[in-house]
Parts: structure tokens; sequence; C-alpha cells
């Protein structure tokens, strides 16, 4: 039996990440389905540029991202068009779902029409079901949002078969489970804003929390808590898939600061001795907030199945010690969510990522995963009918 190799060109690519104090870009190389860092560059902001995921002061944003850029195709003698950026806002929603198509002539193999017809059909019922979940939990409506990610995430067959290959098959129950991703216009609007300001292609839109999960190949259900300076992302997946995700606007900037009137040291000192037992008052109120609004977040999320994964993993940029410690010990369970196990904290590997593997460079790596995912289905016969089903049924 021969086997048939398929083979990508080669291509470069940046990878943009935004957030509160610093634009970090890397170079990408992407071939055979293996990625190659070609450069790293960061350039630090004002961090009032941006707070409380809006851009106070887009321009600088553009300018800083702009200077990053120059900066390092100047000493990497490359340049490049195509790039990747994140989305740091407060409003995303994540909603999946699963849709159940039964076809009517099981004697007939499925052929790439058909296969359209399905994959709009799920897709039409699939998104119209996202966009009532969002209006429902927040003020947006229909009109108020853009998608920007819409996906497969898997393909069950009468009820027992997983694939990603349906063409030419005679099943008769087909399962889909579907992601999609909105964000508001507006913040759609800043986006094209950077895109038009850095005359570069923006090849995909993929927000940390969409991101983050490709970390986790090997885990099925998981909480991930991704502490930054001004707010708290909390991401839940559950049999392989994202269910929701929201962002806490608690600010381990506030806490900092609340330590610093007390004490008199420097922000640098604060963050380095932060695990140590010191600091008891500021960070045990910062805590029991902490406590309210991780409850509060994980009964939204869950929603009607309040059944939590037991395992969880801290993302941050500085120390954590005091936070795992903490949610060690909390008792979920004297709420409405339900645990069957204590609280366990998961473990990272990274292979190929051993030298660059620090937490402050998991948004990043995790974005490099994706992309590299997205790259490898760039055009199978699944991901281009699902591209051209949503710009059928959106227009875009």
């Amino acid at each position: 039996m021969s086997f048939k190799q398929n083979k990508i060109s080669s291509k470069k690519i940046w990878i943009i990440d935004i957030w509160s104090y610093k634009i970090r870009v890397w170079i990408c190389k992407i071939k055979n389905w293996e990625v190659k860092l070609l450069w790293y560059w960061e350039k630090r902001q004002n961090n009032q540029d941006l707070l409380l995921g809006d851009f106070l002061n887009v321009k600088w944003v553009c300018e800083n991202i702009s200077l990053a850029i120059e900066k390092a195709e100047k000493e990497s003698w490359i340049k490049i068009n195509d790039l990747v950026i994140n989305i740091p806002f407060d409003d995303i929603f994540i909603e999946s779902d699963k849709i159940n198509y039964k076809r009517k002539n099981i004697d007939k193999p499925i052929d790439k029409i058909e296969l359209q017809n399905i994959i709009t059909e799920v897709k039409r019922k699939s998104l119209s079901l996202s966009l009532s979940k969002i209006t429902e939990k927040s003020s947006y409506e229909k009109e108020d949002l853009h998608l920007i990610v819409s996906n497969i995430s898997k393909i069950e067959i009468d009820n027992k078969l997983e694939t990603n290959d349906i063409i030419w098959e005679n099943w008769e129950n087909i399962t889909i489970s579907n992601l999609n991703i909105y964000i508001p216009v507006l913040k759609y609007d800043t986006i094209n804003y950077i895109w038009k300001a850095l005359n570069k292609n923006i090849f995909k839109i993929i927000p940390n929390e969409f991101s983050v999960t490709k970390l986790f190949r090997e885990e099925k259900d998981l909480v991930i808590l991704d502490v930054w300076a001004r707010y708290i992302s909390i991401t839940v997946k559950k049999a392989w898939i994202i269910s929701w995700t929201s962002k806490l606007l608690l600010w381990m900037n506030d806490l900092v600061k609340k330590i610093q009137e007390n004490n008199n040291k420097t922000r640098i000192e604060i963050i380095n001795s932060i695990d140590k037992d010191i600091y008891k008052d500021e960070k045990e109120e910062f805590l029991n907030v902490f406590e309210d609004c991780l409850y509060m977040w994980l009964e939204n999320i869950l929603w009607d199945n309040c059944i939590c994964p037991n395992k969880f993993f801290l993302l941050w940029g500085w120390d954590n010690k005091f936070i795992r410690e903490y949610l060690k010990n909390i008792k979920l369970n004297t709420y409405k969510i339900k645990l069957t196990k204590s609280i366990e904290f998961v473990d990272l590997k990274l292979d190929n990522f051993e030298k660059i593997s620090s937490k402050s460079n998991l948004n990043l790596i995790s974005m490099i995963l994706t992309t590299l995912d997205l790259v490898k289905k760039e055009n199978d016969k699944l991901t281009l009918c699902i591209e051209k089903a949503i710009k059928e049924i959106t227009g875009n």
C-alpha cells in the first residue's frame, strides 16, 4: 500500500500579541506542518493606551506595533505581509453547540454538493443558536456582533464514530460540534483600523481565550485562568470543546497598588515577593473578591450543566503560588458548582518550545500552535465548505 504525503509551501507570518504593557511580535516560518521561530521583538507601550479591553489611544497602539515590526524586520532582514493578531478586548463571546443532521437518502453516498449543503444547513442553525444565547446573556443583538471564528470541532457518525471526512460514505445520523466566536462590531472596526494603519494583511484574528486551549491537547476537561495585570480571563473546556469564556474585571494592578500603599516597596519588589508569607491582609481581601467572582462566572459559563472540571491551569507572567494554594482549598461545592474531585493543577509540557516556554510567552506560543493548525486545514474540504457557508450566511 502506498501513501501520499501532502506538503505545503513555506509561509512566513507575523504573530502579534497585544497586551497592556508590551506589543510582542514573532516572525514564524511554517513549512511541512512544522513551525520555526525566526525572530522576536517587543515594544513597551504606555499602559494607559489599553484599558479595560478598550484602546484609549488606538493611534499610539498602531505606532507601537509598527515600531516593533520595523525593528524586527530591520534586524532580521525579512519583510513579511501576513500577520496573525489577538484581541485584548473584554467583550468576546465563545459559543459551542452540537447540531444533529439526519440524511434522507442513505443509499446514496455523500458527494461534494451534499457535503456543502449539510455544512451550510448546520452552520446556519449553529450561528442562529449562538446569537440567541449571546443576546440572552448580554445586551448585544445580532446587528451589534461580528463573527471572527467559526469552525467545526468534531463530527460524530451514528453516535459512535468520530471522523473529519464524511464524503463518499452512506452515513445516516451526523452530529456536528461547532464553535463560534463573536466580538462587538465596534471592536471589529478597531481591528480594521489597525489593519489599514499597518498596511499588512491580517491572515487571522485569534483571541487568546481560543488559542490557549491549544496548549492542552491531552486534557479533555479543563479550567484555564489567565491572570493579567488588568483582568483575569477564565475559559472552560469540556469534552475537548470550549464551553464559554469570560473576563473578570479584577485587577492584579489593584492588589499591587494596595500593597504599595501600605508598604514602602517598588512594584517590582512586590511582584518578586508576592508569594512570600507577607501582605496577608491585602492578599486576603483580593482573594475573597476573587473567589466570589470565580464562583459567579463559573456558574454563568457552566449554565445549566454545573459540573465543573476539576483540572485547572493558572496562566500568568508572574509567580502565582498564592493563588494556586488558595484555589486548592476553595470549596466550590458549597456553592451551586459541582466538583466530582478536588481541584488539581495540570503541568504543561511543550515540545520544541523549551527555550521560550516561560509563562510570559505562553500566549504567543498558543497563537503559533493555533496558526499552525489553521494553515494545515487551510485548503481541506471541510474548511472550504465552512468558509463558503459562512460567506453565504453572513455575507462576509
